[in-house]
């Protein structure tokens, strides 16, 4: 008797999902990041903006340029509120990313005691096989002697 040559195949295969669960999941944290990191620019020009806007108050100007300071702005934080949106979907990502990557683990841990027990099956049948050679041995020399 020999091991199966299914369970190493499956192992491998369940090891592969794990990592291209867990590269699904990398790449959803830097999109978080690359989000959260573009949110943060768009306030910061917001901030910006609100700044020379005050300023200018205090200057002369027309009404059309402080309309489009005001537009402007809103577009801004309209940016903001998309950027916040693509977020919670990111993270919803992130959290189904985790749990398909679970799972795939789980597949994997599985395969691999799967692929243990087959072994250890084959290792006491051939120490069972070895232990009945030896002892029909042991018989055939006693019978030899007497």
């Amino acid at each position: 008797m020999k091991a199966r040559e299914c369970w190493p195949v499956l192992a491998k295969k369940a090891q592969d999902e794990v990592d291209a669960a867990m590269a699904v999941v990398v790449q959803i944290r830097q999109n978080i990041e690359h989000l959260q990191s573009r949110r943060q620019q768009l306030l910061d020009m917001y901030a910006d903006y609100k700044r020379r806007i005050e300023d200018k108050q205090q200057q002369w100007h027309s009404m059309a340029d402080t309309a489009n300071h005001r537009q402007f702005m809103s577009h801004l934080l309209q940016l903001v509120d998309r950027i916040d949106q693509d977020l919670q979907r990111a993270h919803n990502d992130l959290t189904q990313a985790r749990e398909a990557q679970q799972k795939a683990d789980q597949q994997r841990i599985k395969m691999a005691s799967l692929m243990e027990q087959d072994l250890h099956r084959v290792k006491v049948y051939q120490q069972k096989k070895d232990q009945k050679h030896m002892d029909a041995l042991g018989i055939t020399l006693f019978n030899l002697k007497a």
